[in-house]
């Protein structure tokens, strides 16, 4: 017999046996008798989990005792690991350890199987024993590795030491300790952690820990000093060895990460509320994507080995250079200017010493200049530097032929001159424009300044940038006649996509550009496979020298993210344009028969969408609505009109309607005349599982696009096709990193609305069907069939999701796959059939094929109005317009419908400069006694008006009185209020029999009176 004693809440004796007889275990005893054939445990037992085999067994003591077999481990049905399959491994000898008795209840007849992933977590899952009795001190000495991240980035990790104190081992498994390793250490999907211990029975020998049982060896060892050393190694999936490999082939197979979507913030959704659960970005930052890797993948490097003396000995050299041709080069930015320097022309020349003074902060002018000669001069009084350059005899290179004295000016970098002109700036600003085509000519201006040290005008930076942009993208007259040759591109790469140009004769007889229309394949046929039938139609004004407006047909997805399907270059919104552009869209995706068209209030788009689509359901969005029912309704109409439009059930509708009408009659048949499409969600049709009741969609891809309103429209057709190329194979990476049935963010959202649901009670009619109740609101009830995915709330039927009611009555129950009461458009297969074509790469404009149109096509006659074009539209004050915010600091201010005062001097709203609080107490300014303001009565004229008692006085009456209240208040120095004035008039008139005697008095100047504030209505 071999034994052993430890101490602890469980314990696992290593050894191997070769004999099948049954193993003995008293209850509360720390000794095992092993057979031969076995594997010898012991340790106390209480009501943790064991084989089904377990069974008690007579015994001459008192106490009941318990028999239970393990397999061996060349016996079917055991889980041999290499560890146990091998060599047997030397037992050092040890004495038993005593340890104290512990008291155990009987194990129950049916228990868990003892499986050897949680057999760790058997043994010390005991709840008798103390946190700190558990808790170890784990140090992870990690070797030097790469770490191959999932955005293709290659990570050096030094050797280090990642000291980890109390950690508690209660319900420890082999994968949660590597969990803890990696919020520590950084690697990536496609690597694992191999992690070696000491193993006390082989003389210190390292051996690797590839099961939970190992691991319970390695804490029992070190039970005492509560204190492991773990050495980790990090290794690529392909060179895990095969018995470990099993585990990871299984979870990385498609190196799809592991993200734990509780953790991550996700839109909640309210009433008539349908926003995406979660943005673009948070799902690449949660999956650990980076777009520019995406989109520009690093080269990969090709290392070779090459014999530089071989190569030498090889190589023939080959010039294939004329010899009497020039090749002419010079560093633009920093010019070399002396004697004999020869460039390509007179202008390059010239503009090369402009740029050599700026760098050198001269002023330079031109005192010479005819076809074969330049010459310049520093303009600094007294400076003697002047310069010459000549025209050699191919009359195109050009040479410095002579340069006279020093500078003996001082530096003019201060100063703003001519020397960044026009053209100078032009020069500098192409390739500034060809990576960032939407700065502005501040930023511009401020960037020059910054890296070339020269001051210069701001309309000087605005021309030089209008000729940069011309010489990048082309003229604005030549990019219309472009659109042909674009067209004839798109059909030679992508013939799937539907491309027109329509053209028009004016009244010139001259042919113009009229409209275009583009719908790229993959849109095409991802909206049909993988998008609800819902668009949104809406235009943006055009801010380039054309002003014409943008269309745009958009969709949604399963992640409620917008889905671009087609845009249009139109003159106007005008049912004539929008009218044609319809009749593209319907061309591009064919006459669906259940569709839904959401607009706003443009009349024009309303019958164009009739015409084209007169099966479809026509919405409109109901805050364009609401803007114009504010013009001509107030008062209480308003708090109605919303929950009106909000509420799903037909009569929630009629009773806030009724709720309208009964405080304005006239707002029923304003709706009819002007507002007759449906803009109440109670009419949507269920099937769409779209609730939007307004055109925000439209407003998000007006947002997406802005930033390149400004370009012509060749460029900016071929700018959109590149946008939606990069957004589709960015979203085809999302899809591809997701897995399971349904999205996982909108199944997470729908995770979150399970929570708080305390007020709904639930009385079931049978397993499918129930009624819920809501306590909190008027006790409400509503019927759920989850069978056919129904509730008489039907916002499950108008949504695609559970409804609170729904999910009360689902959540009853456990372990219930919300998945499968999903709607498949949140499916990850329709997300990722969305996003499965491709759009065709481009070459660039001058490898277009050449059109021959066999006329020459204008650009439309502009309708430039005067001033500065703008690129912002005006807000509304309903969307929170005005002037943006001019405060001074961080806080943000709180919305507010219509206009406050702001105060120039503090920048806060509701008071003005003069009644700033920061002027502090001011006094006020006397006006001097004897003169008299224009216009102000005097206190017998205001005494007169105001119908008082005369103040008649007698010479008869004689009595010495003190002074009238009335000559007080003409004495005093302040201003004299209407009240203050009744008030001495009425104590003077209650004195009337008693009269001062009269006196020699100065003239007092009228007093002026308060004027009387006005009443607010």
């Amino acid at each position: 017999m071999e034994g052993a004693c430890l101490r602890g809440g469980g314990v696992l004796v290593r050894g191997l046996a070769r004999s099948g007889q049954p193993v003995c275990l008293r209850q509360g005893a720390h000794a095992a008798t092993v057979r031969r054939g076995h594997r010898m445990l012991m340790g106390r037992f209480g009501a943790c989990g064991w084989n089904d085999a377990c069974a008690p067994v007579t015994s001459s003591h008192s106490y009941p005792s318990y028999a239970f077999s393990l397999p061996r481990a060349n016996e079917p049905g055991s889980q041999a690991t290499p560890a146990t399959t091998g060599r047997p491994r030397r037992r050092r000898p040890s004495p038993p350890r005593p340890s104290p008795p512990l008291s155990a209840a009987p194990l129950s007849s049916s228990v868990p199987s003892l499986q050897r992933g949680g057999f760790l977590t058997c043994i010390l899952s005991k709840s008798s024993r103390s946190d700190a009795e558990d808790n170890f001190k784990i140090t992870f000495r990690v070797a030097e590795f790469v770490a191959k991240l999932g955005d293709g980035l290659l990570l050096h990790s030094p050797k280090q030491d990642v000291v980890l104190q109390k950690v508690n081992i209660r319900g420890m498994t082999l994968e949660k300790l590597k969990s803890i390793m990696r919020e520590s250490i950084s690697y990536g999907s496609c690597q694992d952690v191999h992690l070696f211990c000491e193993d006390k029975t082989v003389g210190g020998v390292d051996s690797m820990i590839q099961n939970a049982s190992e691991l319970l060896v390695a804490f029992m060892d070190r039970w005492e000093s509560k204190q492991l050393l773990l050495l980790a190694e990090v290794v690529d999936l392909a060179n895990i060895p095969s018995s470990a490999a099993s585990h990871c082939s299984d979870v990385n197979a498609n190196h799809l990460p592991i993200v734990d979507w509780s953790t991550i913030e996700i839109e909640t959704v309210e009433d008539g509320n349908m926003d995406a659960p979660i943005s673009q970005e948070k799902m690449c930052l949660a999956l650990g994507i980076n777009e520019s890797s995406i989109l520009h993948p690093p080269a990969p490097i090709v290392e070779s080995v090459v014999d530089k003396e071989l190569l030498a000995e090889a190589a023939i050299a080959v010039d294939d250079n004329m010899p009497e041709e020039l090749n002419i080069s010079y560093d633009i930015d920093h010019p070399t200017v002396e004697i004999g320097t020869m460039f390509p022309s007179m202008h390059d020349c010239r503009m090369a010493i402009r740029q050599f003074a700026i760098n050198e902060e001269f002023d330079l002018g031109t005192k010479k200049a005819d076809r074969t000669r330049w010459s310049g001069e520093c303009l600094a009084d007294g400076c003697p530097w002047t310069i010459t350059a000549r025209v050699m005899a191919d009359k195109k290179t050009t040479r410095i032929t002579q340069i006279v004295g020093p500078h003996k000016c001082y530096s003019s970098s201060q100063v703003t001159s001519s020397m960044a002109s026009q053209a100078w700036v032009k020069q500098r600003s192409v390739k500034i424009l060809r990576q960032e085509p939407n700065i502005g000519a501040k930023a511009l201006r401020q960037k020059l300044q910054e890296t070339y040290n020269v001051k210069m005008e701001y309309h000087t930076v605005w021309k030089g940038k209008e000729k940069a942009l011309d010489e990048v993208f082309g003229t604005w007259g030549n990019s219309f006649q472009l659109m042909f040759n674009f067209k004839a591109e798109m059909e030679k790469r992508d013939p799937g996509s539907v491309v027109e140009v329509d053209t028009i004769v004016d009244d010139a007889g001259k042919i113009c550009f009229h409209r275009f229309f583009m719908a790229l394949r993959p849109c095409i046929d991802g909206f049909i496979a993988g998008c609800r039938p819902y668009l949104s139609i809406d235009s943006t004004a055009l801010n380039g020298k054309w002003n014409g407006h943008l269309a745009s047909c958009t969709a949604l997805d399963g992640n409620n993210w917008m889905f671009p399907i087609a845009i249009g270059f139109i003159d106007g919104e005008t049912e004539d344009n929008w009218t044609w552009f319809m009749e593209q869209v319907r061309k591009a995706i064919g006459p669906l028969p259940l569709l839904a068209v959401s607009t706003d209030a443009c009349k024009g788009l309303e019958n164009a969408v009739k015409k084209v689509f007169p099966q479809a359901e026509q919405r409109e969005c109901f805050r364009h609505l609401m803007q114009n029912f504010v013009k001509k309704f107030h008062g209480d109409t308003h708090k109605n009109m919303w929950p009106a439009a909000k509420t799903y059930r037909p009569e929630r509708f009629v009773y806030h309607m009724q709720n309208v009408l009964a405080a304005c009659p006239d707002v029923g048949p304003y709706l009819t005349q002007y507002h007759n499409l449906l803009w109440m969600g109670s009419s949507f049709n269920t099937e769409i599982k779209c609730d939007y009741i307004h055109n925000n969609l439209a407003e998000s891809f007006n947002a997406w696009i802005k930033e390149i309103k400004d370009l012509p429209v060749d460029e900016l057709a071929d700018t959109y096709r590149q946008w939606v190329m990069r957004l589709f194979q960015l979203r085809r990476t999302i899809g591809s990193l997701l897995n399971g049935k349904i999205l996982p963010a909108v199944i997470q959202q729908i995770h979150n609305q399970t929570r708080g649901l305390g007020h709904l009670k639930v009385d079931k009619s049978s397993a499918t069907k129930a009624e819920v109740k809501d306590i909190l609101h008027d006790n409400i009830r509503h019927v759920v069939n989850i069978d056919t995915h129904e509730c008489t709330c039907l916002r499950w039927q108008h949504t695609g999701k559970p409804c609170w009611h729904a999910l009360v009555f689902l959540i009853g129950k456990r372990n219930v796959p919300l998945e499968n009461y999903v709607h498949e458009y949140y499916s990850l297969e329709k997300f990722r059939a969305a996003y499965q074509g491709e759009v065709e790469p481009l070459t660039d404009k001058s490898q277009w094929p050449k059109v021959d149109l066999g006329f020459v096509m204008y650009p439309p006659r502009p309708k430039v109005s005067a001033g500065r074009r703008r690129k912002n539209r005006i807000k509304s004050f309903l969307e929170g317009g005005g002037s943006k915010s001019k405060a001074k600091g961080n806080e943000k201010e709180k919305k507010r419908l219509g206009s406050q005062n702001r105060c120039k001097k503090c920048g806060v709203l509701g008071h003005r400069q003069n009644t700033c609080p920061t002027n502090g107490t001011r006094k006020r300014k006397r006006k001097s006694k004897k003169s008299s303001a224009g216009g102000a009565l005097t206190i017998d004229e205001a005494a007169a008006r105001a119908a008082c008692v005369e103040l008649p006085i007698s010479e008869s009456q004689c009595t010495p009185i003190k002074n009238s209240m009335v000559a007080t208040l003409q004495a005093s120095p302040g201003p004299v209020t209407r009240r203050q004035l009744s008030l001495a008039m009425a104590e003077d008139a209650a004195l009337e029999h008693v009269v001062s005697p009269p006196r020699d008095v100065e003239k007092i100047a009228p007093k002026k009176i308060t004027p009387r504030k006005k009443k607010r209505n």
